[in-house]
């Protein structure tokens, strides 16, 4: 589901900064230097996708059940 909610580009920075399917979770300036972005770039790129995810209608079932 979040491959139709989420931009490739946001779903890589959010597994890199929370850690998904990875060792350990990065830091903005690890994932910028992965990404070859500036760690501002990657901030701004992580706070618009976890925006999408917690607006997105399809979530707030999940958000229902987890209340």
């Amino acid at each position: 589901m979040l491959n139709k909610i989420l931009t490739p580009r946001e779903k890589q920075v959010l597994t890199l900064r929370y850690g998904i399917g990875i060792a350990k979770e990065q830091t903005l300036a690890q994932v910028g230097y992965i990404m070859k972005l500036k760690p501002h770039n990657v901030n701004a790129i992580q706070t618009k996708a976890l925006a999408k995810l917690r607006n997105h209608p399809k979530i707030q079932p999940l958000r229902d059940y987890l209340e």
